[in-house]
């Protein structure tokens, strides 16, 4: 549900700095962990041309969530990839 937020928000903020980060933080804040990969993709892809600076500061944040850079948000995907994978019944 977060997801489909930040994704009909931030859009609309697109155009002033201050706002955009605003709401970027209170989305990330609020994100949960199993959609923060999804998130964090979705903000490369649409602001990385005007905001990479910013993405990078918010996603590589260490406070309160794990380190979520780029390299790190796949390699978690990936291990639960695999996770769900060696877990499922065949």
């Amino acid at each position: 549900i977060m997801i489909q937020y930040a994704k009909k928000v931030l859009p609309n903020f697109g155009a002033w700095e201050y706002l955009f980060r605003k709401e970027l933080v209170k989305i990330y804040n609020w994100m949960p962990e199993d959609q923060m990969y999804e998130f964090c993709m979705w903000c490369y892809e649409n602001f990385h041309h005007r905001y990479s600076d910013l993405l990078d500061e918010i996603f590589t944040n260490t406070k309160g969530k794990s380190n979520l850079t780029l390299q790190n948000i796949e390699l978690r995907h990936r291990r639960k990839k695999m996770i769900h994978y060696k877990t499922r019944i065949f």
